[in-house]
């Protein structure tokens, strides 16, 4: 079993010391109150870490959003981030209705409001948690590893990863392995795999794309978000859910805990 790990990252270190954290709502100061300054974007430690600490059986693959794009390195290949797909979606975005609270999404509005006091809504900021999606869709059909996995960029891995450990987390006859959080919320998009030989997996890609390249995501009443996304398309096709019982912090009781630690960071629009 081989696996391409597939991340996106803006190459921007986080600097703690220039955020009013009085402006912020309370999920957000606490985040930003326990932080220190980066010296190098989390990102960028993560493919450090997956260059030193995964096995033989696995690579990196970065979708870069940066000045400098790095060379690749050995077990991490660097790609260009899917700017222009992610800039024509952001201007299809605008206008389009949230159903759910009768009012049309404007980017620049939930762009400036993220993580702030009133006015920001994250299950329908489209644009913010398309980047992920856009990354995917180019790399599913062009990678040569039998699975795909995604992988949020503010994961840290504890610890070197054993050759048989991304062949634990695999069922057979199942097209997807995922965290879920059913019923309580929507999935946790942090870490996805997809089985590239499964006989639905070219099925579940042209449903998924459907979502951003023909703007299906406006249509999804619960939210916008890659998370309610990937629960939309989903549904249906024959899936493997990694935790043996469900929590908000999915990842914490998780097979995934022992190697991997999912910093959900609490981002603020630059």
């Amino acid at each position: 079993m081989n696996f391409k790990i597939v991340t996106t990252f803006l190459d921007k270190p986080l600097k703690a010391s220039k955020i009013d954290i009085s402006k912020l709502n309370d999920k957000a100061k606490r985040y930003w109150s326990r932080v220190s300054d980066e010296n190098i974007s989390r990102g960028m430690s993560l493919a450090s870490q997956a260059n030193q600490l995964l096995p033989d059986n696995a690579s990196l693959r970065v979708y870069y959003e940066g000045d400098n794009m790095p060379e690749h390195w050995e077990k991490v290949e660097f790609f260009p981030h899917p700017g222009q797909k992610v800039k024509a979606f952001e201007k299809r975005s605008n206008g389009k209705m949230i159903k759910k609270h009768f009012k049309p999404y404007d980017y620049h509005h939930y762009k400036n409001n993220i993580n702030f006091k009133e006015g920001y809504d994250y299950e329908f900021d489209a644009v913010r948690f398309c980047h992920v999606p856009f990354s995917l869709i180019e790399a599913h059909n062009t990678i040569k590893e039998r699975y795909l996995i995604s992988i949020d960029a503010d994961v840290v891995i504890r610890e070197k990863i054993p050759e048989d450990f991304f062949p634990s987390l695999i069922r057979k006859g199942c097209v997807t392995h995922y965290l879920s959080r059913a019923p309580r919320k929507h999935m946790e998009s942090g870490f996805i795999i997809w089985d590239t030989h499964h006989p639905d997996y070219q099925a579940w890609w042209d449903k998924y794309k459907q979502l951003y390249e023909d703007d299906g995501v406006f249509d999804i009443f619960e939210g916008w978000t890659d998370c309610h996304a990937f629960d939309y398309v989903n549904e249906g096709f024959p899936s493997h859910k990694i935790a043996t019982r469900q929590s908000h912090d999915v990842w914490a009781v998780s097979p995934l805990q022992k190697y991997l630690a999912h910093n959900k960071g609490s981002t603020i629009s630059p």
